[in-house]
């Protein structure tokens, strides 16, 4: 477990405002931490208001007992981009009992523009995973003499297998625009046994793969099934 203090102002530490941008903020008024973290090739750093965390009742229960007690509310993580990558700036909220990505801009400066191609390799739950468990994984201990002091350990394996199973939990599917993109994303990547493909990835059943499935074809994501049984593409 490693010992960190950051000294002088996040601005003058990380050589840009880290706190957030005009579309997504924190609160400026309370204390806030700074970690540095890469995600997905991004450097860069993930920001969130100290003592301002998500309701233990509000999260599921960790696989050894435990509560989560440590996820913040509002993160936003800003990356830096290189010469031919833009910028990137994410917000993340805990809705529903689960961290989702609400807000995001890309800006490419004065060295060129964003593009489509940029956005494909981005794996957005993957993100939110990775950041969530960095924040959480921190513990701020106050000294009275030296000031706020971090506490980093290592992340495991159970740590972002509880985050992903967060992330997992929908109030309903049918109206769940994100959840059905994801599925449909992996229908049309898995035309041999897309139902599979589905079940496999959000540990349920092809049964019910199949139906969420039918939800992305009511909302156009997909086309209809020619006949009950038959596949979509």
């Amino acid at each position: 477990m490693r010992l960190e203090k950051f000294t002088g102002s996040v601005t003058e530490t990380f050589g840009f405002d880290p706190l957030g941008s005009d579309g997504f903020e924190l609160d400026r008024s309370k204390p806030s931490l700074v970690t540095k973290l890469t995600v997905q090739e991004f450097e860069g750093t993930a920001a969130y208001n100290i003592n301002d965390y998500a309701a233990a009742a509000d999260l599921s229960p960790r696989r050894d007992g435990r509560d989560w007690d440590n996820i913040p509310n509002r993160i936003v993580f800003k990356g830096r981009g290189g010469d031919d990558t833009p910028s990137l700036t994410m917000g993340i909220e805990v809705r529903g009992g689960a961290p989702a990505c609400t807000y995001l801009e890309f800006s490419a400066g004065e060295s060129g523009d964003v593009r489509a191609k940029h956005l494909r390799p981005i794996r957005f739950e993957e993100f939110v995973t990775q950041i969530v468990v960095a924040c959480a994984a921190n513990h701020v201990v106050f000294d009275p003499q030296r000031g706020p002091q971090v506490y980093r350990p290592e992340v495991t394996r159970d740590d972002v297998r509880d985050v992903e199973r967060m992330q997992r939990r929908r109030r309903d599917p049918r109206t769940d625009r994100e959840l059905l993109e994801r599925v449909a994303d992996l229908y049309r990547r898995h035309p041999e046994a897309p139902n599979q493909a589905v079940a496999t990835e959000f540990e349920v059943s092809e049964r019910t793969a199949a139906r969420w499935a039918g939800y992305c074809s009511e909302a156009g994501l997909l086309p209809k099934a020619p006949k009950q049984g038959q596949k979509r593409l």
